[in-house]
């Protein structure tokens, strides 16, 4: 399963959760944009590339 960390911002500031409904956000520290669904892609391709390095090739 993968794990959402929606609140660590690229410069480590914790920014809490957010609803459904903000897609996209800029960090008021670091000033980086995280979009919502870019992060989620993002997430479960990681995901996808750890579970096949664990998976046997036939």
């Amino acid at each position: 399963m993968v794990s959402v960390k929606s609140d660590m911002l690229d410069c480590g500031r914790k920014d809490g959760k957010k609803p459904l409904h903000v897609r996209e956000w800029t960090c008021p520290v670091c000033h980086a944009h995280h979009d919502r669904d870019v992060n989620a892609a993002r997430n479960i391709l990681a995901e996808g590339l750890r579970i096949r390095t664990l998976t046997p090739e036939s």
